[in-house]
């Protein structure tokens, strides 16, 4: 079940770090039809069929998962089975090549598309540097991403392939260092943009403030409802 978690959150984090990109394409760009897709309803239903769909693909994991104690792995899915081996490498090709392509790939085209709004008229400029703040923190983001995650991948790759030391204490070492470096993916982002800008920091204390001031009207109900029965 730790397995199932750890996986799913980690694939989960890089391709909601690509239905980003996707929606910053949509909204810089010319066409009003992709235009169209940049909206909320829209990124509800792809950010639920995307988890709905990692977590199907990693019943697998549920299934496959073992323990033993013959090497330095703990409980993981081995590849001692050509179905296990084929499994572990689309995990590995999902996430480490498809999810860094497709945010490079939709990172590329929208600064394509922001430049290109460049030359539109100066009515529109705080939108378009707006765009342009997203457009660079969605850059460094990947490049993070790929940097921490990377690793990682590689590390399952090695330990599936047949070689003699992914059962050592040297692999097993370097194998916590990637996970490590996994697990500080599923924080960055946020830590990068609240640190990046000003922007980012008045939406993060805006939205304190509202689930706050939620929280204390909800006290001043339960409050009111308590006294009122003893007044009369």
């Amino acid at each position: 079940m730790v397995s199932f978690f750890s996986q799913t959150s980690a694939i989960s984090s890089s391709y909601m770090i690509v239905v980003t990109s996707v929606d910053r394409f949509c909204a810089s760009s010319s066409s009003a039809r992709l235009r169209m897709f940049s909206n909320v309803k829209v990124s509800r239903w792809v950010i639920s069929f995307v988890l709905i769909s990692i977590a199907l693909f990693h019943v697998n994991t549920l299934v496959l998962t073992d323990l033993r104690s013959t090497d330095a792995l703990g409980c993981r899915v081995r590849g001692d089975t050509v179905y296990k081996q084929v499994y572990i490498f689309i995990q590995i090709f999902v996430y480490v090549v498809i999810a860094p392509a497709l945010m490079a790939i939709f990172g590329v085209l929208t600064i394509y598309n922001i430049k290109k709004s460049r030359v539109a008229p100066a009515a529109g400029a705080r939108n378009r540097r707006t765009e342009s703040q997203l457009a660079s923190m969605l850059i460094l983001q990947v490049s993070t991403n790929i940097l921490l995650t990377g690793p990682a991948g590689f590390a399952s790759l090695a330990s599936v392939m047949p070689n003699t030391f992914s059962t050592t204490v040297d692999f097993f070492i370097a194998w916590v260092i990637c996970q490590l470096f996994l697990y500080s993916s599923y924080t960055t982002p946020f830590f990068m943009y609240i640190i990046s800008a000003n922007i980012y920091r008045q939406e993060f204390i805006r939205l304190l403030r509202k689930i706050f001031c939620r929280y204390d009207h909800q006290q001043a109900d339960i409050l009111t409802n308590q006294i009122t029965p003893m007044n009369s």
